[in-house]
């Protein structure tokens, strides 16, 4: 549906307003300086002001032109409410720490009265940098001091931004700006994910939610029972296929937000859809079929050069982290898993990749089938399939 009043500007008013008075009264409207014209100027001047306020207010009191606030309007009449924007934090002192691989006497031989006249202090505002993305940026919002004894120090910390895109797994910030006494022993790493950040919703996918809303309060269409699907709390997507087994059947493919599909979620999902499918009807539920990943690398450092255990754990889960996201259909980029590695530690020269190899795996029972080697070339899964880390081992 279009506008209640066609848009007109003051200059079509205008020229159409002298036409009329021209050839209606036969006024003459072309010599400069009349009152007629100037008369007609100012009345056309309010009359576009009005065409343009009228078809604001048409646009606003409907559902397909609604924006913003006058949106926000239809949104509350359903009950459902737009999103609004978070920023990802920790304040609970659980979830990042800076850390030392041993004490300050071991590291540096010094008394702590010697230690206690310069001490690694952690202030507020110390950045820290995702390895995985050196644009995801924290800050440190409360630090504190590493004591005489102290190997390690939790730190609340907040991104930099808000938006779910600066959400970070676990072990993923583990680059920091600190200067002072002992950066070079210095590390740091979030022993748990930080979430909690959250986009707010534009208006386009504000529209698609109401009107989900809308048809989610039937029973037994398509929408209401992908929307029972996806309130299901670990169900990330869903796939549905009418007629799969034919009339009066369908398939539901489920995509999780964890790596593997567990019985537990397909319980809850049955529980969920009981609700919305109408008696007689039939569905499938299928999960993606799991390509098990088991990769041996060796890291190539540096002369003299060491690395932590600590540090070969981190890289261990970020790898493992990569795999089990990249999704339905993911590709395991080999440079891509290389160069994550490496972002860890400058003294990282090189990565040798000497096994990689891929299973079927069945998750209820954790086998293994048809094992086969894969050549060290990027990889990319089937439509309906996901990568998912069985074994990470990585060495110097």
């Amino acid at each position: 549906m279009g506008a209640l009043i066609p848009t007109k500007d003051k200059d079509t008013l205008f020229n159409n307003v002298l036409d009329n008075l021209n050839q209606v009264l036969n006024i003459d409207t072309d010599t400069p300086g009349l009152i007629i014209t100037t008369l007609t100027d100012i009345i056309t001047s309010d009359l576009s002001d009005l065409y343009s306020v009228t078809n604001d207010f048409d646009d606003s009191v409907k559902f397909t032109t609604a924006t913003g606030d006058s949106l926000d309007v239809f949104g509350e009449m359903v009950s459902e409410f737009r999103d609004i924007e978070y920023t990802a934090q920790d304040n609970t002192k659980t979830a990042f720490k800076f850390y030392l691989n041993d004490s300050i006497s071991n590291l540096y031989g010094i008394s702590e009265e010697v230690y206690l006249n310069d001490p690694i202090i952690i202030y507020p505002d110390q950045i820290i940098t995702s390895v995985i993305d050196p644009d995801i940026q924290y800050k440190v919002t409360e630090g504190g001091m590493f004591y005489y004894d102290d190997t390690e120090l939790y730190c609340n910390v907040e991104a930099l931004f808000a938006g779910s895109d600066y959400n970070v797994n676990k072990n993923e910030l583990i680059q920091h700006d600190y200067t002072g006494f002992g950066v070079e022993y210095l590390k740091c790493t979030n022993v748990q994910p930080i979430v909690g950040g959250t986009n707010i919703l534009d208006d386009d996918n504000y529209k698609n939610n109401i009107s989900n809303k809308v048809l989610g309060t039937e029973i037994g269409n398509i929408a209401s029972i992908k929307l029972a699907a996806l309130n299901t709390p670990g169900i990330n997507n869903v796939i549905i296929t009418p007629k799969s087994h034919g009339i009066g059947t369908f398939s539901i493919f489920i995509v999780s937000d964890l790596p593997l599909v567990s019985d537990g979620l397909i319980l809850a999902l049955n529980n969920n859809l009981a609700n919305v499918v109408p008696e007689g009807v039939t569905y499938y539920i299928n999960k993606p079929n799991y390509l098990s990943i088991n990769i041996k690398m060796t890291l190539i450092l540096r002369q003299s050069a060491t690395i932590s255990e600590d540090e070969i754990t981190s890289m261990r889960e970020s790898v493992t982290n990569y795999i089990n996201n990249l999704g339905l259909g993911g590709t395991i980029v080999i440079s891509d898993m290389i160069q994550l590695l490496k972002n860890f530690n400058s003294n990282i020269q090189d990565v040798d990749i000497y096994k990689f190899c891929v299973s079927k795996l069945d998750p209820s029972t954790f086998e293994l089938t048809d094992i086969h080697d894969l050549l060290l070339t990027n990889q990319t899964a089937d439509k309906d399939s996901s990568f998912i880390s069985y074994k990470v081992d990585i060495g110097v």
